[in-house]
């Protein structure tokens, strides 16, 4: 490392007083007083008390360069010239000479050596550590723009924040203009530039590249590495600029000339003289220098000789506070008005005008000092997008999004760089984007951000960035942005016209209260992105909250995860997976597997998830599989078919208010699947059910959500491939009458299956329905047959009812009563059907006729 004249000075002083310990033979005088044992004794107390004091060993640990190194290394001269001292000694045969000074030199240089050698050794490991962590996972915002991301290796990407002598925005015409203006610039006096642009605009980005260029010109010394921001007052600030100059400079001139120069002016502009913490010495002032302008005359024949121009740059000179900023602009202006000094001055307009304001000072004041002014040029919005489409898309690329998700944040992207003011903001957006397409990439595809919208992950973290305050009034008032899947978060709601037309005013008056802040006003467009209520507000329309607004396509909100569902809305602010997410991921896991033809991990797969949650998530989980079905191919039709064929013949039939039961939207998805399934694989099926009379009101079940409207009034008609189904229904129902087949006896009877049998022949003109079922109606079977003919009713507790109107569609009530006048139940699930019985019987009216239970019964007979 190059010395300076300082610390060269410093060697010198500490040879000097080696020497004169040495002549003076100090040591030894202090040997021969107290004893070597004593002298060794006390030498190595003092040694440790000063290692543990200045901890030592702390410090040569340390990878950076420290005073210890300069300390080492002028030792290591010292003890050189010491050494050449001892050998001239040693030539020329003088007393001052001896051995034990020879090896002791050698011994402690030798010390020296070793511990300069390891303090080099931490600080290039370190170093090197430190570079390969860098180039590992951090890149500039050009290696981003430009693509240049070679060396990734599947960790997440950092954007590095230091900063850049480099230009992505187009703004090469301020720079040329600068670097034109200092590099044909000769003043005989101050020459001040300055480049104003608000805070984040780009402004220390231009000044390195102007650094840059001008330090191509071998007669210009650009000096940036003054830091005013280190200095505790004026004068100390001023002082600094002095020295900085001083040394900048290129001359080689008396040290003690500079410094009484700088004392003299301090004194003059802060009364004060201790700054120099020296002596005024009337020897040394051959010169009266009494004024300023005298002083300055004489730094500027000393700068003359140099042949370099000085170019100070100070950037962001508004954060220097009040004072300093007003002692810096006068210093500039009146004081080192030097020659052959440029400076160039960087700050924000709006805060350096109400600095100048506050102190009483207009803003014609910063005019007397700038001679020229540069602004950094705006940030248009077809640069915004340029810059955050190209480094977007190459972080993708590198990230390997899948295209579904790359569409959706190119789609809200254009949004977005509307509210990014400059290129701090840029910067800010893109490294919190880095994070989330890093945990939406294939790699990291499991992390819970990656089962979120992309796009409304990505708005709503930006919301979130700018405006804290609207995104928790957003979290805590989910009811006025949530619009799908209400019940999830909020339970059932009434959607009757009186209660609608309240909830709609109220809405109004919430978003007409958050948007009186301008704060939150100028996020309303990214809100309407988010939000169909609030896209409704926007749009003015009369009814936000009318659900004809609503979902086009409520698949793509499930499927999407939007941010709108009260499904996944608690997910994107508390980051917690919910049984919503978990059934939806096992869903597609399951459809993934049925277009595998993966039938027995399919099967598994469902009966799992089944058996991890109660019935009504279970309602959920098919209505997820309906959802899903659209991405089946006919293989996992197929599939699927066989899965829930089976599935829907055991399962319970859970009676849900204004819901579908697990085992009813099975049957709807069968239903579906009739038509989506190979001819082949129908035929099979028709085949194989016409020997299923357990499951014949299954089938019918199925094939009932296939009938053309209104048919059934007269006689009902099929669609598609539900009118064979019916024909095989037929035929089965007409065998059971030949066959004389008890659909009660074990083997046969499923709980309800009778009415299978009965719809069949239902439009049948030539079969007498309770003719034919005569046969089937016994003293065995009569608890099972008036089991199928209770009704089920729900009102906040269970209802079970014996129909009338059910059961004479097989018999007659006098044919039911002669047989249980014999019967006699003998478990407790017959019991219940007796009482049910005997409440029919006894009552006389319609609501004694009934029988109340808190929870759904459960027969087994």
């Amino acid at each position: 490392m190059k010395q300076s004249k300082q610390q060269i000075l410093n060697e010198l002083i500490l040879f000097l007083i080696i020497l004169f310990l040495d002549i003076w033979n100090v040591f030894s005088q202090i040997i021969n007083s107290i004893g070597a044992y004593e002298f060794v004794t006390i030498g190595i107390v003092v040694g440790l008390i000063f290692c543990i004091y200045f901890r030592v060993d702390v410090s040569i640990k340390m990878p950076i360069y420290l005073e210890i190194d300069k300390w080492v290394s002028s030792l290591l001269d010292t003890l050189g010239l010491y050494f050449l001292f001892e050998v001239m000694a040693l030539v020329l045969h003088t007393q001052i000479f001896a051995w034990y000074k020879l090896v002791g030199t050698i011994s402690c240089t030798a010390i020296c050596c070793i511990l300069q050698g390891y303090r080099k050794k931490v600080r290039i490991k370190t170093e090197k550590e430190y570079t390969n962590i860098e180039q590992a996972n951090t890149y500039s915002l050009k290696d981003l723009y430009n693509g240049n991301l070679n060396e990734y290796n599947d960790t997440l990407i950092l954007l590095d924040e230091e900063a850049v002598d480099y230009d992505l925005l187009h703004r090469e015409e301020v720079i040329e203009s600068i670097v034109r203006t200092v590099e044909d610039c000769y003043p005989n006096k101050k020459f001040v530039l300055s480049l104003s642009g608000n805070w984040g605009s780009g402004k220390t980005t231009i000044l390195n590249i102007v650094k840059k260029e001008l330090r191509k010109d071998e007669k210009i010394i650009v000096i940036d590495d003054f830091d005013p921001w280190n200095y505790e007052d004026e004068a100390a600030l001023f002082g600094g600029i002095l020295d900085t100059i001083f040394e900048r400079s290129g001359v080689d001139y008396s040290v003690i000339r500079k410094r009484r120069w700088k004392r003299d002016l301090l004194s003059l502009i802060f009364n004060i003289s201790e700054t120099t913490r020296g002596v005024k010495f009337s020897f040394l002032n051959s010169e009266d220098q009494k004024t300023i302008s005298d002083i300055r005359n004489s730094i500027n024949a000393y700068l003359a000789l140099s042949k370099y121009r000085l170019v100070f740059v100070l950037d962001n000179i508004e954060r220097l506070g009040t004072e300093k900023m007003l002692l810096l602009l006068k210093t500039v202006a009146d004081v080192l008005n030097f020659d052959k000094v440029i400076y160039i001055l960087s700050y924000d307009p709006r805060i350096l005008e109400r600095m100048l304001v506050e102190q009483h000072y207009g803003t014609e004041y910063l005019k007397k000092i700038v001679q020229m002014e540069f602004c950094v040029p705006e940030l248009d919005n077809a640069t915004k997008q340029d810059l955050l489409f190209h480094c977007i898309n190459n972080l993708m690329q590198t990230y390997q999004i899948k295209d579904a998700e790359k569409r959706e944040i190119f789609n809200c992207l254009p949004l977005i760089a509307e509210y990014i003011q400059d290129v701090r903001d840029v910067k800010r957006f893109l490294n919190s984007i880095m994070s989330i397409l890093y945990f939406f990439s294939e790699e990291q595809g499991k992390h819970l951000a990656a089962q979120l919208n992309i796009s409304d992950y990505i708005i709503l973290e930006f919301i979130k960035r700018e405006n804290r305050e609207l995104y928790e009034t957003i979290w805590k008032n989910a009811e006025y942005f949530v619009s799908s899947d209400r019940q999830t978060m909020f339970g059932f709601e009434l959607f009757m016209d009186q209660t609608m037309q309240k909830r709609n005013q109220q809405t109004k008056e919430f978003y007409g209260k958050l948007f009186e802040n301008e704060k939150n006003r100028r996020y309303q467009k990214l809100l309407s992105k988010l939000f169909p209520y609030m896209e409704h507000y926007t749009a003015h329309k009369d009814d936000i909250l009318n659900y004809e607004y609503g979902d086009e396509n409520y698949e793509k909100t499930i499927k999407k995860h939007r941010i709108y569902s009260g499904n996944f809305f608690p997910i994107y602010f508390t980051r917690h997976k919910n049984e919503n997410l978990d059934i939806q991921n096992a869903v597609g896991e399951f459809i993934g597997l049925c277009n595998e033809n993966k039938k027995e991990d399919a099967t598994a797969k469902l009966y799992t998830v089944c058996k991890k949650y109660e019935e009504e998530e279970q309602t959920l989980l098919f209505e997820r599989i309906q959802l899903y079905t659209t991405d089946l191919t006919q293989g996992g039709w197929e599939i699927l078919f066989d899965i829930l064929y089976d599935y829907a013949a055991s399962a319970d039939d859970t009676m849900l208010f204004l819901r579908l039961s697990a085992k009813r939207r099975a049957i709807y998805i069968l239903s579906l699947a009739l038509e989506q399934v190979s001819k082949e694989f129908f035929d099979h099926f028709l085949m194989y059910a016409q020997n299923e009379y357990s499951k014949m009101n299954m089938i019918h079940s199925i094939i009932w959500h296939n009938r053309v409207e209104g048919s059934e009034e007269t006689e009902v008609q099929f669609k598609g491939r539900a009118a064979e189904v019916y024909e095989t229904l037929l035929n089965m129902a007409v065998h059971i009458i030949e066959q004389k087949i008890d659909l009660y006896k074990d083997g046969y009877y499923k709980n309800k299956n009778i009415w299978g049998w009965y719809h069949a022949l239902k439009y049948n003109k030539n079969v007498n329905i309770k003719e034919a079922f005569r046969y089937m109606l016994t003293p065995d079977n009569i608890f099972r047959f008036l089991w199928d003919m209770t009704g089920e009713s729900l009102s906040g507790v269970y209802g079970y009812s014996l129909r009338k109107d059910s059961f004479e569609l097989f018999c007659d009530f006098g044919d039911i009563e002669k047989i249980m006048a014999d019967c006699e139940p003998k478990t407790e699930d017959e019991k219940f059907v007796q009482a049910i019985y005997d409440a029919y019987k006894d009552s006389t009216n319609r609501e004694d006729e009934t029988i109340y239970r808190e929870l759904e019964v459960k027969l087994r007979l």
